[in-house]
């Protein structure tokens, strides 16, 4: 008997899809506001994971990105890819659906629906073919003859109901109406579709309940896959699979939650086996990883209806043997494994060594030169990030130009209509001078922050900065970078050091509870009632650097456990403090950074007072030194 763990893709990996060719496993999960988008993890054996390829990895795949907002808790941006293998024609399919939750429920322009195909999934695939579907969360199955059908959820607001189309998936061409299938048992938001054909049978697996505490998946079948609703047969053990009631009277990580969305695939063994998305048991509103995937084995006997296995942290099960089979990424592109619980991650090594490995490739991208598992926030002005090497410590350092849009920077209009309210926060209170006449264009949705998921219940960023003194050959330019705890735009934290504090400041709301002349550290957070902190820097935190330009030298911390993170720092000098140790400046309940579509992501940002569309110069830009991310308990 074998044992793996759930979740088997810690951190934000929600609405998992997964299929397995040639004893190699493959799994795409949603990105939503993140770029590069729909990572592509690979395994053999079902417990290892890694990162080997995003399919969204150049802006002119997805270049509405940027127009795509929050509507909390609905987050915009690629929901639910479905991946699917045409063996017949040695294809690879991913339908995703681009949303945008800012506009009417009922508005066609809400959805659009993407078709990407490639032959090779770990190189490029290429632009995508749109094709119109009244909806969203869309996947692909084949008939009898051959014909594509594309099954997906029509919005539930609207018309709760799963619907297929028949579709040219080399134009994108409907080739006839939308047929009503199977649309559940009448629970909340019926969606996430899978069709296949398996003994004489069309099977459809959805979820229901809404990706809430009532989250679920349910079965059925049918003779025909275009069969009217009364006519599928309901799975007797509905729902298949779906939470339990936890035994612990307090939140217990090993319990999980929303279960739901979930995926069907054989091994090669021919076994059946099925992935989902879950949460962290969050009876207190505390689970800021979000949705995760899960696995569960399935018993599915020819002829005879599928039982699902049931979630749990510590799964006992005979996994299958491996087929040795190897994945290769493509020429230029590092592989990046699952971290392991208490491993570590020197997150500017791995910089350097995917820059170099890109530049003695023949694609040569720079979007493809940073590692596959780092993240920006929608499409990135990637002139605004440097790798460079330190001429006194021959280590790599990033260089930031700080951005004149924050990360508490909305950028679309708020909407008027459904039962759903933007909250007021003092992240969006500030933002009346954040107008599109303002904003340069290309900083329209975007802002200068490279981060990665949290992928673990308890572990500790750290980072070292530089930040020049007077806003280098900008004298005055107030600039500011650091750490930051994201969720979205109005739920997230932000730690860091200001060359200018008394300046005003473009991501701050209320008066600081200190206030600090000059070089400061402070903390901010978008929680309601939440006031700023900071704190003077000492002398003995400025140096002059190799250019002579006068710099503020600071470390940063941020350690979390699962209530709460706590935000400290260390000036490089350790005169600065008597025993040269950690400053704790300010906490964060992880309540505050919990809820919607997505989990939390943890890196480095940099930004200036909004001052037209013209970049810092080099003496400008804020140096990052040092960038590590620990795991110090997943489960």
């Amino acid at each position: 008997m074998s044992t793996y763990r759930n979740p088997i893709i810690p951190g934000f990996s929600p609405d998992p899809t997964c299929i397995q060719v040639k004893g190699i496993y493959y799994l795409l999960t949603s990105s939503f506001l993140s770029f590069p988008g729909i990572p592509i993890y690979t395994s053999t054996d079902l417990t290892h994971w890694t990162h080997v390829n995003n399919v969204v990895q150049r802006r002119e795949q997805l270049p509405r990105l940027n127009e795509t907002g929050v509507r909390f808790p609905i987050g915009g941006g690629l929901w639910a890819p479905s991946l699917r293998y045409r063996e017949t024609e040695d294809m690879w399919y991913v339908t995703v659906t681009l949303v945008f939750p800012q506009t009417e429920y009922g508005a066609k322009e809400r959805w659009e629906n993407l078709l990407f195909k490639t032959r090779d999934p770990l190189g490029d695939w290429g632009l995508p073919i749109k094709f119109s579907f009244p909806g969203y969360d869309t996947s692909l199955s084949w008939d009898g003859e051959g014909r594509a059908w594309v099954q997906g959820a029509h919005y539930w607001r609207v018309r709760p109901e799963i619907l297929s189309l028949p579709l040219d998936l080399s134009t994108g061409k409907a080739l006839g109406e939308p047929i009503k299938i199977w649309s559940g048992l009448g629970g909340k938001a019926p969606e996430a579709p899978h069709v296949w054909e398996k003994d004489g049978w069309w099977w459809v697996i959805i979820a229901e309940g809404g990706t809430e505490s009532g989250h679920s998946s349910t079965m059925a079948r049918s003779r025909s896959p275009t069969s009217p609703p009364s006519d599928w047969e309901v799975h007797p053990s509905n729902p298949v699979l779906t939470s339990h009631p936890s035994s612990t009277p307090s939140p217990d990580p090993t319990h999980f939650t929303t279960i739901g969305h979930a995926d069907l695939f054989q091994s090669p063994d021919g076994r059946w086996w099925a992935v989902a998305l879950a949460t962290r048991d969050g009876r207190d509103e505390r689970a800021p990883m979000g949705r995760e995937t899960v696995l569960v084995p399935v018993e599915w006997e020819e002829g005879g209806w599928p039982t699902f296995g049931k979630v749990e942290g510590e799964m006992k099960v005979e996994l299958p043997a491996s087929e040795g089979a190897e994945v290769e990424t493509r020429e230029g592109v590092i592989g990046v494994p699952i971290l392991e619980e208490r491993g570590k991650e020197d997150l500017l090594a791995l910089c350097a060594a995917s820059h170099a490995a890109a530049e003695g490739s023949r694609s040569n991208s720079a979007q493809l030169s940073w590692p596959l598992h780092l993240l920006f926030l929608r499409l990135p002005n990637l002139v605004d990030y440097t790798l460079s090497t330190s001429s006194t410590t021959n280590r790599p350092h990033l260089l930031l130009n700080p951005s004149p849009t924050s990360l508490a920077h909305h950028p679309l209009a708020p909407f008027t209509d459904g039962d759903l309210q933007l909250p007021s926060s003092r992240a969006n209170s500030n933002l009346t001078s954040s107008s599109a006449g303002s904003i340069p264009e290309e900083y329209w949705g975007t802002s200068t922050f490279l981060s990665r998921r949290q992928t673990d219940l308890e572990g500790v960023m750290t980072a070292s900065f530089a930040l020049p003194l007077g806003g280098g050959e900008e004298e005055g330019l107030r600039v500011e970078a650091g750490l930051a705890v994201f969720l979205d735009e109005t739920h997230h934290f932000l730690f860091g050091l200001s060359n200018n504090s008394s300046a005003e400041s473009s991501e701050a709301g209320a008066a600081s509870q200190q206030k600090a002349e000059g070089p400061a550290v402070f903390f901010r957070s978008t929680a309601e009632g939440a006031q700023d902190v900071s704190a003077p820097l000492p002398p003995t935190s400025a140096a002059s650097s190799p250019s002579s330009q006068v710099e503020i030298l600071v470390n940063l911390r941020i350690e979390w456990k699962m209530t709460s993170y706590t935000f400290s720092y260390r000036p490089s000098s350790p005169t600065a403090a008597e025993d040269g140790g950690w400053i704790q400046l300010g906490t964060g309940d992880s309540k505050d950074v919990s809820g919607g579509f997505t989990g939390v992501l943890l890196g480095v940002y940099a930004s200036r007072e909004e001052g037209g569309g013209q970049r810092v110069g080099e003496t400008g830009r804020v140096k990052v030194m040092e960038w590590e991310y620990e795991s110090r308990r997943r489960w």
